[in-house]
């Protein structure tokens, strides 16, 4: 009786089910897609950076991280003639990197300046269109990045406040998306002969770690990764404001399932104070009109992540097909979600279902 009366009370007033039913998914989407996208960049970031063909990459002390760098350039490139002679060092090749508002000032992406002759010998680019730059002002581009923008070689792209052109488009997703000429960042940034960090690849790839610690024993200044090992540096290396932002994100979906069940079942006990009146005159306790009225809250929950669940998916793969934005789901997070989502909703509708317990069965009766 208990659970055909819930299913009766929730379709007998649908548009308010519906209503609840879509709040609570929105709120569940907004934790699976804030978390999908924080880790899908990382990754992405991380990915693409371990795939540049070298084995070692050396900058200045804590420079490798996902903030961005408040001093990018501050590596002298000269420094290349020293690291070069360390045994077992193959090629060096210097970079520049700049991170900048992305379109419209909405997040960031990443910009690199490449000495093309010394950069090609350790990373090999395979265009699908065009070639490298020619010329100060000429930009590569992956094809990720052409295809989500609708970019083709002659096209204009704006990179650190100044239009460039496209001269190639590359599809390897290898370091930044979007690679400029390293001596024009350098003029535009201010600081002629600097790099970033160097990109060192080694005669033996057996040989990767024994050359790293050579590097860093040699260098005690500098900071030597292994480029392999990128991916999980900097997964394990999440910024702060990135956690604190995900903690605003979840503690606001929390937010937006209470209000929107305790709304929703608020008005539901003021409509049916008649109904609960009969109930409680045919002996239902305190305790049964609170379950009827909580299971009500599940179940609209229940929906709601498997609205979710379907409305992430969906986003994912048009955010996918249109930008140059990775999202990667984590199987716990779904399961997260879902916690939050029910247990926010059984919140929510504890007071409606306390106020409805404690409604005197004759007064209830008499509401009209």
């Amino acid at each position: 009786m208990k659970n055909s009366l819930v299913i009766a009370n929730l379709l007998h007033r649908r548009g308010r089910t519906v209503a609840a039913v879509l709040g609570i998914s929105v709120a569940v989407s907004l934790v699976i897609l804030m978390v999908g996208l924080a880790h899908g960049q990382i990754s992405s970031r991380g990915k693409r950076e371990a795939a540049v063909g070298a084995e070692i990459a050396g900058g200045p002390r804590g420079y490798f991280r996902l903030e961005p760098s408040t001093a990018p350039l501050m590596m002298p490139v000269e420094a290349a003639d020293q690291l070069v002679e360390v045994e077992g060092v193959a090629a060096i090749t210097p970079v520049g990197q700049y991170v900048e508002s992305g379109p419209g000032g909405i997040g960031f992406h990443l910009i690199e300046g490449v000495d093309w002759e010394s950069y090609r010998r350790i990373t090999p680019l395979d265009f699908i269109a065009g070639g490298p730059p020619r010329g100060a002002q000429d930009a590569m581009v992956d094809a990720v990045l052409a295809r989500s923008r609708r970019l083709r070689v002659g096209d204009r792209i704006d990179a650190l406040g100044h239009a460039f052109h496209i001269s190639g488009i590359y599809q390897r997703e290898s370091g930044a998306r979007i690679k400029i000429p390293l001596r024009r960042m350098q003029e535009l940034a201010g600081q002629a002969d600097r790099c970033s960090f160097f990109l060192v690849k080694c005669k033996d790839v057996n040989e990767q770690e024994q050359v790293a610690l050579r590097l860093q024993t040699t260098f005690p200044e500098h900071q030597f990764l292994l480029v392999r090992d990128l991916p999980s540096f900097y997964v394990r290396h999440m910024p702060a404001a990135l956690t604190t932002f995900l903690n605003v994100v979840i503690v606001l979906a929390v937010i937006i399932c209470i209000i929107v069940v305790m709304l929703t079942m608020y008005t539901a006990v003021h409509e049916r104070t008649r109904e609960i009146g009969i109930l409680k005159s045919l002996g239902a306790s305190r305790g049964f009109i609170i379950q009827i009225f909580e299971e009500e809250a599940a179940v609209m929950s229940l929906f709601g992540v498997v609205v979710a669940f379907g409305g992430s998916f969906a986003a994912a793969r048009m955010l996918h097909a249109t930008t140059e934005l990775n999202i990667q789901f984590e199987s716990n997070w779904f399961l997260i979600a879902a916690g939050i989502a029910l247990l926010s909703s059984l919140a929510g509708g504890l007071y409606p279902a306390l106020r409805a317990a404690a409604q005197d069965p004759v007064e209830a009766l008499s509401y009209e």
